[in-house]
């Protein structure tokens, strides 16, 4: 049905809400024209009037508006009026949620008895015509492809049946982006990194070829955990090849096919005059760079809530930072080729600055590269920062005394005494300073020397070139001890802590005393063989609590270190309770915040400690979630929190899980740092772990090698941390039945931990005892006895009789008396730990059973013998499953208990039982194991 439509214009975009005219007009009023129509066409009379003088003075643009607002209620009154009815039928104002020049919105909620949904539901302004209808089924086909975490699914769309279209989007509740900045007062920082998800989140749709095309506040909603979620993308389009455009959504019967009518071009879409690009302003073609140029003016007025300009207009020279200010400017430029090229580079300059990098959007300068530069060389920079605050203080002391020495007159040349002495020293200590850095000075002549030699000279001078100045001395001695921390030398540095808190404690600075204590306690914490350092972790947060504020970072950061200090230590009483307690100060502090990071991998990391590892996950995973908005994807901190995650999953016996999270962030760290460093072994180590425990020891031996090659240039052979590495393979070897490497490995790696750890370390007992339990099975019963014996003593000594470490190796000298035929030696060894047997885990537990089945064996009491010896089968089975050899070389025991047995019935039996074990091991062991081949005889006998 044709009808009549006002001159010199007609009614266009349902979807998109744009204009197009037939006759000619100037680019800059047909912009104005629709920008206005956007803003006031859900208005009525007085508001309507009221709302044009604001937006414009001209009285033709006012014109023109009221007639495409007549001309919008011709078109679509008669269709939709029914459809209005209907919803003020059924919705009152409290499910209308919004309006704009698109349409209406309102919230439904789903309830068919198959599904419990909100959703947001817009009404979308216009008539369009059927080839408009299959062109909007076709766009919302491409917006449903939106599947991000922070971009507002579109759930369903279609057309009422008199034609008047509408989609179905995901119900988001929240806060626009400016308000949620403005009423919780975030910081800057804050703000930048909630900015950066939603660049990324645009720059996801832009891949997509989506633009949004009206980026704004209202359209960014903050939900109440602080997930930025971008809205109504229904204004997009497809960036078509050359912006090749749809037809024409509201072509009627008997207009003529021509450019003008026919084609709905690119330069239509609806904007929102404050955040309008230029190019969207003045009519021309959009692109991504469109959504870069809004979201650069929302950078502006996010970050300047606060300020008289932001109401005014969106400038950025309202921004007090000079790389903010520029990053700005780049990205809201007038000419779109001057902008960022992506939202994610976009993204990335902002991510370069909360990092301290120098940013793209600035002319590169030395002065500009070097300031940066030191920022990032922060260990040095503190150092020299400590450096002149000290100077600065005996500065300030030079001037008091000057002062005092003034007004006393009596005492003048006392005083003036003291002040020459002060500034005497004052000169000294900056000397001392210089003459530090300037060794480190490549262009100095002697080339650049390495930082621990400037440590240890500079050490060596504290006491005499500062004698009499005990404040600087400490702080210098905890600052170098901090350098060697850096460095790898926790040994020295945990003795220069120690010296500067001697010389603290004589002064009245409680919490400097506090700070170094919790240094010296982290070192501690991280050296090889030292016991928990609690007290200094006590002594530390005594004194916080007492002289720092209650809601403080020192606080939460003393509760965290206590929490973690017990933890290692399994005193698990307390632990949990301090560490939510940090957590709960720092997310109140900084909730997105590095700190905040760092304690979910706290938490997580005691929740490994007593087997909670589904608690331990989400731990891990908030912490990686909040790593990702920090430092990004393809940060170290990113790739270690994903370490933490795939252990833990590797302790949950999810190894393929674990595997894949590991090997993501090993190449993250080979393409960040390269291969050839210690952190890199120390990776290889731990994946060729999760490996080994998933049943393929033979797969994880080359990985284990690997780490030993860096190992061995980085760490040096006769290293504690290669001995680490040296043992990890040693158990793998043994597992896959390479019994040699296994033993060459552990006779390298004891004597370095023997003499590196004291005798009561429960890690170098275990090893000694596993080191002799391999000579045994070898048979090798005479070398084992010295490691066997030598490791229960020890455990008995520091941990008691009852402890599961002494029932371990009673448990493995019973075996060694069994096969050097002191049978009654073995049951007593046995009946020794049969009142602890219920209470140790499984694979020990299961070692229990098989050894005692061998001693019945030995006493002829072969039913017994079978019966236990299956015990520790099914005790493996169900520890290990059938994925890991070591569940079917269990069965080996009673395969050839069963071929010494004389009948044939027995014979059939051990055959059918080894033939089952090779089918179960498949390739797990070396081929030319001896292990192998003996499994291989008993089958084929």
């Amino acid at each position: 049905m044709q009808r009549q439509r006002p001159k010199g214009h007609h009614v266009g975009a349902v979807g998109a809400g744009c204009i197009e005219w037939n006759a000619p007009m100037q680019a800059d009023k047909f912009a104005e024209i629709k920008a206005v129509f956007a803003e006031v066409c859900e208005l009525a009379e007085p508001e309507l009037t009221e709302r044009l003088h604001e937006l414009t003075s001209d009285a033709d643009v006012s014109a023109e508006v009221r007639a495409l607002m007549g001309a919008q209620s011709m078109h679509t009154d008669r269709f939709a009026q029914p459809i209005r009815q209907l919803l003020s039928a059924v919705a009152s104002e409290d499910l209308k949620i919004g309006h704009g020049g698109m349409g209406t919105v309102f919230r439904a909620h789903r309830s068919d008895g198959h599904f419990q949904q909100l959703a947001a539901i817009k009404l979308l302004r216009g008539m369009p015509s059927l080839r408009a209808i299959d062109y909007l089924a076709q766009e919302r086909q491409i917006l449903a492809t939106l599947a991000h975490p922070n971009i507002s699914r579109l759930l369903d769309g279609g057309a009422t049946p008199h034609g008047q279209p509408y989609l179905v989007m995901e119900y988001v509740q929240g806060e626009p982006i400016d308000v949620y900045c403005r009423d919780r007062r975030i910081s800057a920082t804050e703000i930048l990194r909630l900015f950066v998800v939603v660049c990324h989140a645009v720059s996801f749709a832009h891949q997509r070829l989506i633009v949004h095309c009206d980026l704004k506040p209202n359209n960014i909603l903050v939900t109440a955990d602080g997930r930025p979620l971008l809205l109504d993308f229904g204004i997009a389009r497809l960036l078509e090849s050359g912006n090749t455009p749809p037809p024409d959504p509201v072509q009627e019967p008997g207009d003529a096919p021509n450019s003008s009518t026919t084609q709905l071009k690119l330069t239509g879409y609806a904007y929102t005059p404050r955040y309008a690009s230029p190019e969207q302003r003045a009519g021309n073609a959009v692109s991504t760079a469109t959504d870069i140029y809004s979201l650069g003016l929302m950078l502006v007025e996010l970050l300047t809530l606060n300020t008289a300009a932001a109401n005014q207009s969106l400038e950025t020279q309202s921004i007090a930072d000079p790389e903010l200010r520029a990053i700005a400017t780049k990205a809201s430029a007038t000419d779109p080729s001057q902008r960022y090229a992506t939202a994610d580079a976009f993204a990335s300059d902002i991510e370069r600055f909360l990092r301290r990098e120098p940013v793209l959007a600035l002319q590169p300068s030395a002065w500009y590269g070097m300031r940066k530069f030191v920022q990032r060389r922060w260990p040095l920079v503190v150092m020299a920062v400590l450096f002149v605050l000290t100077v600065a203080g005996f500065t300030l002391r030079v001037v008091a005394d000057r002062n005092r020495a003034e007004l006393a007159e009596q005492d003048a040349l006392v005083e003036r005494d003291h002040a020459l002495q002060a500034q005497t020293s004052s000169r000294q200590i900056s000397d001392f300073m210089v003459s530090v850095f300037d060794g480190s000075n490549p262009d100095a002549g002697g080339g650049e020397i390495p930082t621990s030699k400037l440590v240890e000279q500079a050490l060596g001078r504290i006491d005499t070139e500062l004698k009499g100045q005990p404040a600087a001395q400490a702080e210098l001695f905890s600052t170098l001890a901090g350098v060697q921390v850096v460095l790898g030398n926790a040994e020295p540095a945990r003795t220069n802590f120690t010296r500067a808190i001697d010389i603290q404690r004589t002064l009245d600075q409680p919490l400097v005393l506090a700070n170094m204590l919790m240094r010296r306690a982290d070192t501690s914490k991280r050296s090889f063989g030292k016991e928990a350092p609690e007290a200094d972790a006590r002594e530390a947060l005594a004194l916080i609590e007492k002289y720092a504020a209650p809601d403080s970072a020192i606080l939460a950061k003393a509760l965290d270190l206590l929490g973690t200090v017990l933890s290692e230590s399994g005193k698990h009483a307390d632990d949990e309770a301090l560490l939510l307690r940090a957590l709960a100060i720092q997310q109140h502090i900084d909730p997105i915040g590095s700190g905040t990071a760092e304690m979910y991998a706290s938490l997580g990391s005691r929740y490994v400690a007593t087997e909670e590892y589904e608690k331990a996950v989400t731990q891990y995973q908030r912490g990686l979630e909040l790593q990702a908005i920090l430092n990004g994807k393809n940060s170290a901190t990113y790739f270690s929190e994903l370490e933490s995650l795939g252990m833990t999953y590797s302790y949950m016996r999810r190894f393929d899980e674990a595997e894949t999270l590991l090997r993501q962030a090993l190449d993250g760290r080979r393409k960040l740092d390269g291969s050839d460093n210690v952190e890199m072994a120390w990776r290889m180590s731990q994946l060729a772990r999760v490996i080994d425990n998933s049943g393929r020891p033979r797969q994880a031996a080359p990985v284990y090698r690997e780490a030993l090659t860096i190992g061995a240039k980085k760490m040096g052979v006769t290293s504690v941390s290669y001995a680490v590495l040296l043992i990890n393979l040693a158990i793998s070897s043994r597992r896959s039945g390479d019994f040699a490497s296994a033993e060459q490995a552990y006779a390298q790696a004891l004597p370095i931990i023997d003499h590196a750890w004291p005798a009561s370390n429960r890690s170098l007992q275990r090893v000694r005892n596993e080191y002799g339990t391999l000579l045994l099975r070898e048979g090798k019963i005479d070398a084992a006895r010295t490691p066997l014996f030598t490791a229960y003593e020890a455990r008995l000594a520091a941990l008691g009789a009852e402890h599961a470490d002494v029932s371990q190796s009673l448990t493995n000298l019973a075996e060694w008396e069994l096969k050097s035929s002191h049978l009654d030696k073995a049951m007593q060894r046995l009946a020794s730990v049969e009142p602890h047997a219920e209470k140790l885990d499984a694979l020990d537990h299961a070692a229990y059973e098989r050894v005692l089945g061998l001693t019945q064996a030995k006493r002829g009491h072969n039913d017994d013998a079978l019966l236990h010896l299956q015990r520790a089968e099914k005790l493996i089975h169900d520890i290990l499953g059938e994925r890991d050899p070591r569940t079917w070389l269990s069965m080996l025991d009673r395969a050839e208990l069963l071929a010494a047995q004389n009948n044939l019935q027995s014979h059939a039996a051990s055959a059918a039982l080894a033939t089952e074990m090779l089918r179960g091991i498949g390739d797990g062991l070396m081929p030319d194991s001896a292990l192998l081949a003996h499994i291989k005889q008993l089958a084929n006998r």
